[in-house]
């Protein structure tokens, strides 16, 4: 592990570092490596450039604290633990666990974040939006955060069966994209 690649490199962040599609869905089973494989690339992203807003919006708080909340301390940890201790310092995060941001220290954060309704979702811009549990959204929640993204938007969700990311990401801009467990 070093600065230019603190991670190991899986198809699904492969996939999304060499993707130029608007939107990537992440279909996958449990155990296929979505959320931690998608935290690792936007926290690369915002290493990458200052100033940069990601937010990472699931169904609710408690579901967001036993994932991705958890998932992206353990990226953290793995990171901190790997490399030279020299380098520490460009990987360092000051979590807020009132507002559930890690702020970094080029300015860019990553919020952690749910939505009661749609109406709450209109409050906001930014650059990324990363949809945990894409299947626990509400679908016009959805929609006002998409709208509100600037740069790229990526979703993941178990193939539990079909729900309106089926129907409604598709098209130009849209990259399907299917895992498992292996």
């Amino acid at each position: 592990m070093n600065a230019r690649a603190p991670f190991e490199m899986t198809p699904i962040l492969y996939t999304n570092l060499t993707s130029k599609a608007d939107t990537i869905i992440h279909q996958g089973g449990t155990s296929s490596g979505k959320t931690y494989s998608n935290l690792q690339y936007f926290f690369i992203k915002a290493l990458k450039k200052p100033r940069q807003k990601i937010t990472v919006a699931g169904q609710d708080i408690p579901n967001l604290k036993s994932g991705s909340i958890s998932d992206l301390e353990t990226i953290l940890y793995d990171i901190h633990s790997k490399i030279d201790p020299s380098l520490k310092k460009i990987f360092e995060t000051r979590y807020n666990s009132t507002d559930k941001k890690h702020y970094l220290c080029n300015g860019t954060y990553i919020e952690f974040k749910s939505y009661d309704n749609w109406q709450d979702a209109k409050n906001g811009k930014r650059d990324y939006l990363f949809a945990n549990e894409l299947n626990g959204i509400d679908y016009k929640i959805f929609e006002q955060l998409h709208i509100r993204t600037s740069k790229q938007t990526i979703v993941d969700f178990n193939a539990d069966g079909p729900f309106y990311a089926h129907e409604k990401l598709n098209g130009e801009g849209y990259q399907w994209c299917f895992s498992n467990y292996k």
